[in-house]
C-alpha cells in the first residue's frame, strides 16, 4: 500500500483553559437595610481643618500668655511701697481721681484710742485709730477709703469701721488742692496683732505703712 494513501491521523485533542475563581462577594445584607454611605472627601478635609483650627488657636493662646506681661494677675504683680509711719507715698490712680498723696502718721490702740475713735464695744475688743495725712490735687471724695485698712501678722484685713467720729476720712470732702489731717477708726479683737497699714487699688497700686511697735495691750 502505498503511504500517501494511508489517511491523516486525527487532529490532537484541544486543551482545557482553567478559569480562575470568582472574586469574593459580601454576604446579602438582610431585607430594607441599606448599605452604609462612603465618606466623602470633603467632609474629611472638613474635620482636618477644623482640627487644625484648634490647635492652632490652643497654642497662640499659650505663647501669648508667655509673652503678655503688662496685665497684672495678682498683689504680687502690683507695684508696692513700703514706708514706716510719717512717711509721705504718691498714691495717684484713676479710681481715687484726685487723691496725690498720703502718709499714715500714728497708729495708737486701746485705751488711747478711746479719746479718738471711741469705746470698744465689748472687754475682748480694742479700738484703733489710725492718724493720716491725705493731700488731695483737685476736689476729691473720698470713697475708696474701702481700699485702706488694717493688716494682721496672719495676713487678714480689718477694715475701718464706719462709726468713727466726724472727723474721719470718710467724712472728709477736700474742696480743691490741699492736706488735710484725719483719722480713721478700726475694731480689733484683743488677742489680733497687727503689723501694718495699707492702701491698695488694684490693680495700680499698693501701699504699705509698717507698724513697729508690738500691737498688743494699750499699744499700737
Amino acid at each position: 500500500m502505498d503511504e500517501t494513501s494511508l489517511p491523516a491521523p486525527p487532529p490532537p485533542p484541544a486543551q482545557s483553559s482553567v478559569l480562575p475563581p470568582p472574586p469574593f462577594l459580601p454576604p446579602p445584607l438582610p431585607f430594607g437595610v441599606k448599605p452604609a454611605p462612603r465618606p466623602r472627601n470633603h467632609l474629611r478635609w472638613l474635620i482636618i481643618g477644623v482640627a487644625v483650627v484648634i490647635v492652632g488657636s490652643f497654642l497662640g493662646l499659650k505663647i501669648a500668655d508667655r509673652l503678655s506681661t503688662s496685665n497684672p494677675r495678682g498683689l504680687s504683680d502690683i507695684p508696692t511701697r513700703s514706708a514706716n509711719l510719717g512717711k509721705s507715698i504718691r498714691v495717684t490712680n484713676p479710681i481715687d481721681v484726685g487723691l496725690t498723696s498720703m502718709a499714715a502718721t500714728s497708729v495708737v490702740r486701746g485705751s488711747a484710742a478711746t479719746a479718738l475713735v471711741g469705746r470698744a464695744e465689748d472687754a475682748v475688743h480694742d479700738r484703733v485709730a489710725v492718724e493720716l495725712r491725705v493731700c488731695a490735687g483737685q476736689p476729691f471724695s473720698p470713697n475708696g477709703t474701702v481700699a485702706m485698712f488694717l493688716e494682721t501678722s496672719r495676713g487678714l484685713a480689718i477694715f475701718p469701721d464706719p462709726s468713727t467720729q466726724q472727723d474721719s476720712l470718710l467724712n472728709t470732702e477736700f474742696a480743691g488742692t490741699t492736706c488735710k489731717r484725719t483719722i480713721l477708726g478700726f475694731t480689733v479683737k484683743t488677742s489680733t496683732r497687727i503689723e501694718r497699714f495699707s492702701y491698695l487699688q488694684f490693680p495700680y497700686l499698693r501701699a504699705n505703712w509698717k507698724i513697729t511697735a508690738p500691737s498688743i495691750g494699750s499699744r499700737s
